[in-house]
């Protein structure tokens, strides 16, 4: 698994038991310790008749960890992309977007001062969570172009992969790499019900690392994304 992930960015993991809802820790404890944050350390995504939350709707989502507990339920398929290797193809193909999208940025967060500026090489996409654009104006134009054809290329990508999850699936991914997201379904009387949580990206990396060395050739651990400097 620890393989997979370095490798591919993601990993299946089947036959997880389900009558525990804590099985999702165990096996997310095998990598490392697991993150706790905003969300607690093991989060629920419930679909219900009158969501607060678009999460908790039966659309189209992005930002998941899968565990599904009730085969009743029609679609929902998961999806996932490697958003390197989309990124490579728009260097490729289209270089000026290429350029545009990795120009330096600010980012401001609200209520408070402090402003940082982002050289980071790597894909940062969240389109729901996205504030203002601060860059020059000459940069706007440019930017918005190369950022509708980096849209257009994730959605018509070829590699994308859809996974009709059966109760005891469970997918471990790089969240800084593999962008995720969820098929429209209907209940059909059933029940949704995803848990999932996170572990810290410096916690894989180590643990693959001694891994590597203990049972295998000593390979390193490929750069996983954004924030990592190795």
């Amino acid at each position: 698994m620890l393989s997979q992930l370095s490798d591919s960015g993601m990993s299946l993991v089947k036959d997880v038991p389900v009558d525990d809802e804590e099985n999702v820790l165990h096996v997310a404890r095998r990598i490392g310790p697991v993150q706790e944050t905003i969300y607690g350390v093991l989060f629920d995504v419930l679909s219900t008749p009158d969501p607060i939350n678009i999460a908790y709707s039966n659309v189209e989502l992005g930002l998941h960890m899968d565990l599904i507990f009730d085969p009743q339920v029609e679609g929902g398929e998961s999806t996932f992309l490697d958003s390197f290797h989309v990124a490579e193809e728009l260097r490729k193909r289209h270089p000026e977007d290429f350029e545009s999208l990795g120009l330096p940025s600010q980012a401001c967060l609200q209520e408070t001062t402090h402003c940082s500026e982002f050289r980071e090489r790597g894909v940062i996409w969240s389109p729901a969570f996205e504030g203002p654009l601060l860059v020059p104006e000459e940069d706007v134009e440019p930017y918005f172009k190369a950022y509708r054809t980096f849209t257009k290329m994730l959605n018509d990508s070829p590699i994308q992969k859809s996974l009709k999850m059966v109760p005891g699936d469970l997918v471990c991914f790089n969240n800084r790499r593999i962008l995720h997201g969820r098929k429209s379904f209907n209940l059909n009387g059933g029940v949704r019900h995803l848990k999932g949580c996170y572990v810290n990206i410096d916690e894989f990396r180590n643990t693959f690392q001694v891994m590597s060395e203990l049972i295998s050739s000593g390979e390193p651990c490929k750069r996983v994304g954004n924030q990592c400097f190795l």
